[in-house]
C-alpha cells in the first residue's frame, strides 16, 4: 500500500542484499526513494517484484517499486539526490587478493556532482580502515566543490545484514555511526534512528570501519581454529563434536564455532584482507590471519581426500557416484559466492571425482566454467552434506554412506548412522 512520504527523499546506491534492505526500511519509514543501480538487469527485476534475496519479502518489493515517489533508475540525473545518500557497493578482493574499493570510486563520482549544501553522505560498504576520509570522502569534496564535514555531511555505516536471517533484520540489528566530524555523525545517527535503528556511535569513521573488520576477522580466525581442531581430534579418534558441545555448557569465556567444508559468502573470506592489506602498509605484522587462511583453505582438500579414502575402501573405484548436498555458502539462502563447494568440486575432480548436487535453491552449479550436473536420482555412493537447508531431502536417503564435515570424521554407513541429517 502507498503512503505518504512524509519525509525527504533519499537516494540508495546499490540494490544488492544491503541496499535493498536499506531502501525497504527508508522507503516504509515514509521517505521518498531513489534507487539507483548501474545493473539494469537488477532494476527490472525489482520492478517485477522480485527481489531476488531472502531479507526483504516480494510485497515489500513491490509497494517500493509501484509507489509513485520512487525512482528506479541507473541514471542519477533522473533524480535529485536528495537530503541523504547511502552507498551500499560490493567491494571484493581482486584476482591478486588485493581489496577493490573501484565501486566505491564510481559511487562516489556517480555522486559528487549532485550532492547539494547539507545532504548527508554514507558509506555502508565494508573496507579497509581511512577509507572514508583518505578515498571516499575527497572525491566527493572535489566533484561537489564543497567542504566536507562543514558544507555537506559524511559518515561510514557498516552493513550487518546477515542474508537468510529475518529475525536479526536491518531494523532490529544495531548501526554502528562514525562521522567526519562530531556534527556528521550526529547527523548520521538521527537519520538511521529515524529508521528506527538502534545506533552505537563510534569514536570517528576509521574506528566504524575497523569493527567491522573486526566482526568478520573474529569468525574467520575461530572457523579456522575449529577446523584446525577438528583435524586433531580425528588424528586422536576423539569426537570433535562432543568435545564442542560439552565445552557449550560453559556460560562464561566460550563462544562455540563449528567445523565444516570451509568458508564461503561475500564477507567472511574477504574482510580479513582489507584488515591485512592496510596493517602491510603501516608495517604491523598479521600472522594469525595468514595462518587462518591456510587453513581455510586446506578444508576442501581434507574432504576431498576423506571421501577418496572411504571410496578405496569400499572398492567404489573408478566410477564413484558422489552427491553434494547443499551448495549455496549458507542455509537457506541461494547465494553462492565464494561457496566452499567449489573449493569440494575441483578438490574431488583433481582426484578423478566428478561429482553430481542438489539444492533447492541452486538449479545450476558451474566450477571453473564446467557445470556440476544436477542429481540423476538413484543412490549415491557417499552424500557430502555441505549446507543443511531445511527445504532439501534428507541425505541419508540418497547415499549409501553420508558424510558431514559439521558433524562426522569420515563417511558413515547409512544404515550405521547414530543420527540422521
Amino acid at each position: 500500500m502507498t503512503q505518504n512520504r512524509t519525509l525527504p527523499r533519499i537516494t540508495v546506491c546499490g540494490l544488492g542484499y544491503v541496499g535493498l534492505s536499506v531502501a525497504v526500511a527508508a522507503h516504509d519509514a515514509g521517505y521518498a526513494v531513489t534507487a539507483y543501480d548501474v545493473d539494469e538487469g537488477v532494476l527490472a527485476r525489482l520492478k517485477r517484484g522480485n527481489p531476488g534475496i531472502s531479507n526483504v519479502t516480494a510485497e515489500e518489493v513491490t509497494s517500493l517499486a509501484e509507489d509513485p515517489t520512487t525512482v528506479m533508475t541507473h541514471d542519477l540525473d533522473q533524480s535529485p539526490v536528495g537530503d541523504v545518500a547511502i552507498v551500499c557497493v560490493p567491494t571484493p578482493l581482486t584476482p591478486g587478493g588485493a581489496p577493490d574499493t573501484s565501486a566505491i570510486i564510481d559511487a562516489a563520482r556517480a555522486l559528487a556532482g549532485r550532492i547539494q549544501p547539507g545532504t548527508l553522505v554514507i558509506l555502508e560498504s565494508t573496507t579497509w580502515p581511512g577509507t572514508t576520509e583518505d578515498l571516499f570522502a575527497p572525491i566527493l569534496a572535489e566533484g561537489s566543490g564543497m567542504d566536507p564535514g562543514t558544507e555537506f555531511n559524511v559518515a561510514f555505516s557498516p552493513e550487518r545484514i546477515d542474508p537468510g536471517n529475518r529475525t536479526h533484520t536491518f531494523t532490529t540489528t544495531p548501526k554502528v555511526v562514525g562521522g567526519l566530524t562530531a556534527g556528521c555523525t550526529t547527523r548520521a545517527a538521527e537519520f538511521y534512528r529515524s529508521l528506527g535503528v538502534p545506533v552505537v556511535v563510534a569514536a570517528g569513521t576509521r574506528e566504524a570501519e575497523m569493527s567491522k573488520l573486526l566482526e568478520n576477522t573474529y569468525r574467520f580466525v575461530n572457523i579456522s581454529f575449529v577446523n584446525e581442531f577438528a583435524a586433531v581430534c580425528d588424528a586422536m579418534d576423539i569426537d570433535a563434536m562432543d568435545a564442542i558441545r560439552c565445552a557449550s555448557s560453559k556460560p562464561f569465556g566460550f563462544t562455540a564455532f563449528t567445523p565444516g567444508a570451509g568458508i564461503g559468502g561475500h564477507c567472511i573470506p574477504v574482510d580479513p584482507f582489507y584488515l591485512t592489506y592496510k596493517a602491510d602498509e603501516v608495517g604491523a605484522a598479521t600472522p594469525m590471519i595468514s595462518a587462518a587462511d591456510l587453513v581455510n583453505r586446506s578444508v576442501p582438500e581434507t574432504v576431498a581426500e576423506r571421501v577418496l579414502t572411504y571410496l578405496r575402501s569400499e572398492g567404489a573405484l573408478p566410477g564413484a557416484k558422489v552427491l553434494l548436498c547443499g551448495v549455496s555458502y549458507k542455509p537457506d539462502v541461494a547465494d553462492l559466492r565464494m561457496t566452499p563447494a567449489i573449493g569440494v568440486v575441483r578438490a574431488l575432480r583433481a582426484r578423478g571425482i566428478e561429482p553430481s548436487f542438489i539444492d533447492p535453491f541452486v538449479p545450476e552449479l558451474l566450477v571453473d566454467d564446467r557445470p556440476v550436473a544436477p542429481w540423476p536420482g538413484g543412490l549415491a555412493d557417499v552424500a557430502i552434506v555441505l549446507q543443511q537447508h531445511k527445504a532439501a531431502p534428507r541425505p541419508a536417503d540418497l547415499a549409501h554412506a553420508v558424510y558431514d564435515p559439521a558433524g562426522a570424521r569420515r563417511p558413515i554407513r547409512t544404515p550405521e548412522l547414530r543420527r540422521v541429517p
